[in-house]
């Protein structure tokens, strides 16, 4: 979970130039990432059982860790992460970790899609 959180900090950190509550974009982006990666995840195990996923599983994906994150994400635990990791080091490498993980899954989620291609599986 502390991956998740600091990635929340740092992309809402992006944000504040461009945002009055950058923390909800943060929040936004983090909850979309998370919903990603549970997507992809089932798309794969889907395919292997021979099923592929539905626009309801995706959109209540979706909705389910937009609410979730809601209640964890907050801007007093932004606040939080602000203070803990004002004088961090490694900044910039844990940085690219953050865009590395961004890249990897919207990769991996539309590639998940393309499972049972990749994997050989006919439909």
């Amino acid at each position: 979970m502390r991956f998740f959180y600091y990635c929340f900090y740092r992309i809402s950190k992006a944000y504040e130039w461009w945002e009055s509550n950058p923390y909800m974009a943060g929040n936004a982006l983090v909850a979309i990432f998370f919903a990603f990666n549970i997507l992809s995840v089932l798309s794969f195990l889907l395919v292997i059982i021979g099923n592929t996923l539905s626009n309801k599983i995706i959109i209540i994906t979706i909705i389910s860790c937009a609410v979730i994150n809601l209640f964890i994400m907050t801007k007093k635990k932004y606040e939080q992460f602000c203070e803990r990791w004002k004088d961090e080091k490694y900044k910039t490498f844990k940085g690219s970790i953050v865009i590395l993980y961004i890249v990897a899954t919207f990769l991996l989620f539309f590639v998940s899609f393309y499972a049972d291609v990749i994997i050989g599986i006919e439909r």
